[in-house]
């Protein structure tokens, strides 16, 4: 999880989280700009722990991060500053502005999604929409 400097428009780490699937899950909302970011980090095999080496080097990566609403998913890296080492690196990023509504039964969730991709140089603006239904498979079984 980050926070944003403000004085600075820079993130800042405070807490890392775990996950099989993503390592790291970052919201970021900076208020004073109306802007909401997720930074997502992907991992080739799965970690059951970090050691404080990449706990630096995932502090390194987010830090180095400028705010600025005026690129693709609101978020730059200085150059050569959207890797650490040869172990992580930025390959894209997502501003998304999402309402949720939901009920006993069911959850909609709105979604505005800005997205670019570094490998491909490829951005794309969506609405999507997003629909759970609570306790679903019961009633189709």
């Amino acid at each position: 999880k980050c926070s944003v400097i403000k004085a600075d428009q820079r993130l800042k780490l405070y807490k890392v989280e775990l996950n099989p699937v993503r390592c790291l899950v970052v919201d970021v909302s900076c208020l004073s700009k109306d802007l909401d970011m997720r930074l997502m980090l992907f991992n080739k095999r799965v970690l059951t722990a970090i050691s404080e080496n990449e706990k630096n080097s995932i502090s390194d990566l987010i830090t180095s991060a400028v705010l600025d609403s005026n690129v693709k998913g609101g978020l730059r890296w200085p150059l050569g500053k959207a890797s650490s080492g040869d172990r992580y690196s930025v390959f894209g990023m997502r501003h998304t502005i999402s309402k949720t509504y939901k009920n006993s039964s069911m959850r909609l969730k709105a979604r505005h999604a800005d997205r670019f991709r570094f490998r491909n140089s490829h951005g794309q603006v969506t609405e999507e929409i997003e629909l759970n239904f609570k306790g679903i498979t019961s009633v189709l079984h």
